[in-house]
């Protein structure tokens, strides 16, 4: 497969999926200003959730490329927490969690969908 030249192309459609997922979240209410951890928890549990589906889609070589742009976001942020210097305040926290998740979830559809343009 020639991966190098299909992946730009993957995650600019995955962007698409998170950015269309994200605007219909805004406009239901969601990621205003937390006034607790426990949206930022819920927000990272399910980017988590969320990066282990785009890891048991396949295929696999696709879907594990494409969740590289998933997990950075979950990967940074974590580190800013747990590096003891914290150097993003909870909603940039929120905001890279989110990132992630919003990207997560669209994904999968499009692993399969050049999956099965591939093997067309």
């Amino acid at each position: 497969m020639f991966v190098g030249a299909i992946l730009p192309a993957m995650r600019a459609l995955a962007a698409n999926g998170a950015f269309a997922g994200a605007r219909d979240a805004v406009s239901n209410g969601a990621y205003g200003v937390p006034e607790s951890v426990d949206p930022i928890e819920d927000e990272r549990a399910a980017a988590v959730e969320g990066l282990q589906s785009v890891l048991d889609t396949a295929p696999a070589l696709l879907a594990r490329r494409l969740a590289t742009f998933a997990y950075y976001p979950i990967r940074n942020a974590d580190r800013s927490v747990t590096d003891g210097t914290i150097t993003a305040d909870g909603r940039d926290l929120y905001a890279q969690y989110a990132l992630a998740n919003r990207f997560a979830a669209a994904a999968p559809a499009v692993v399969k969908r050049v999956g099965s343009a591939l093997q067309a």
